[in-house]
């Protein structure tokens, strides 16, 4: 059988596929067995999945959010992506009552109790308003 990044892969040849695993037998095998495309690119994460601070504090940076919103923009998309800052998505709200906590990432926008405590930055912002009224 296929492994996951062997048919995304075949599909885009660029993929990135990342996989995540705390078993050090399942690792030892992904050492061997985990060749990416000459293109794309293929890792593992010494990480358990119930843990996705963790995991997000490996993958998430922000070089490679750029180089993707670049990839993605060459691709000759008719829907180009425009990676914006969180003063640049505040001043959409221009004009409106923006509610707490204002624009944040948004794992932190009113984020639900978890036992891993407070949710990491993540490169997508969010925020809520309302029209004022006239």
């Amino acid at each position: 059988m296929d492994n996951t990044h062997e048919i995304a892969q075949r599909v885009a040849p660029d993929a990135r596929v990342v996989y995540v695993d705390n078993d050090p037998l399942v690792l030892a095998h992904a050492r061997a067995l985990l060749a990416g495309s000459p293109e794309g690119a293929t890792d593992y994460v010494d990480a358990d999945v119930r843990d996705p601070r963790h995991i997000l504090d490996v993958d998430v940076d922000v070089d490679v959010t750029r180089t993707a919103v670049d990839a993605w923009n060459a691709s000759g998309t008719p829907d180009p992506i425009k990676a914006r800052t969180s003063a640049e998505i505040e001043a959409l709200f221009a004009g409106l009552e923006l509610l707490e906590p204002g624009v944040v990432s948004c794992p932190r926008w009113r984020p639900e109790p978890s036992p891993w405590g407070e949710p990491e930055e993540t490169m997508t912002f969010c925020g809520v308003a309302r029209k004022l009224s006239a």
